[in-house]
């Protein structure tokens, strides 16, 4: 089965990659923080999620590449990597989406850590929680589809029963590799945050 609609068809990879630079400015994450006496939580938008300490590169490939795939018809320097550039960027924005979560509840249960270190003596304790939101899904789904997109434009991929079970399997498998890679990733970092941090409580 094919797309019979020609602009969709031919635009099919702008399109999902308008659907991901529009999904980061929504929701992304929420923040909560519990505490014996009050919670509260707070919602960010990937863009703000990611655009401190260590955010600068995820931000860049998660926003550049949806506007190389974009613009990638336009520009001839790369006409023989397109093949290449359709599949890979949307695999790497999944990895770098999925590896911001991880690093981002990473730091908030390192912040938790850091509060209830500071108020014990106070007898309150702090909760601290991550919670995906709408963007994250939609993120996700977007990449995913522009890998989708990538395969029907460059590699022949079909939409038929055959190309699902193919679609199916390489997505899962997509997002399992980017989940366990992020989860590396967010246990190296972690551990040199640590050892940070051992190192100045012996200063």
């Amino acid at each position: 089965m094919k797309i019979k609609n020609e602009f969709i068809n031919k635009n099919l990879i702008a399109l999902c990659s308008a659907v991901s630079i529009l999904g980061l400015l929504l929701p992304f994450v929420k923040f909560t923080a519990e505490s014996s006496y009050c919670s509260d939580s707070v919602y960010a938008s990937a863009f703000q999620a990611i655009s401190g300490s260590n955010g600068h590169i995820i931000s860049s490939v998660i926003l550049i590449g949806p506007i190389l795939l974009i613009v990638m018809n336009y520009i001839k320097q790369i006409e023989k990597y397109r093949k290449t550039i359709a599949i890979a960027i949307p695999g790497a924005c999944v990895f770098f989406e999925i590896i911001s979560y991880f690093l981002l509840s990473s730091g908030m249960n390192s912040a938790s850590d850091t509060a209830n270190s500071v108020m014990s003596s106070l007898n309150v304790s702090v909760d601290g929680s991550t919670a995906p939101q709408i963007g994250f899904f939609i993120l996700l789904f977007s990449y995913v589809a522009t890998a989708i997109a990538g395969g029907m434009t460059y590699h022949g991929l079909t939409l038929d029963k055959e190309g699902f079970e193919k679609v199916k399997a390489g997505s899962v498998e997509m997002v399992k590799i980017a989940s366990e890679k992020a989860s590396d990733v967010t246990h190296k970092v972690n551990g040199v945050a640590n050892e940070k941090k051992m190192d100045e409580n012996k200063k």
